[in-house]
């Protein structure tokens, strides 16, 4: 239940967000999410990958 709510409020944040801030500084944003994701993923399968060997 915890994380449903953890996700209702980072909806609500993002659409207080949508409201106060242009759609380029918005899809600026996303962009830069969408990178820190994608080096998490990949530190992380290295990081597992040299834990198993």
């Amino acid at each position: 239940m915890l994380s449903h709510r953890w996700h209702q409020g980072w909806l609500l944040i993002f659409k207080l967000l949508l409201r106060s801030v242009s759609r380029q500084w918005l899809l600026l944003l996303l962009m830069e999410i969408l990178i820190l994701l994608s080096w998490y993923c990949h530190c992380h399968l290295l990081w597992h990958n040299f834990n198993s060997s």
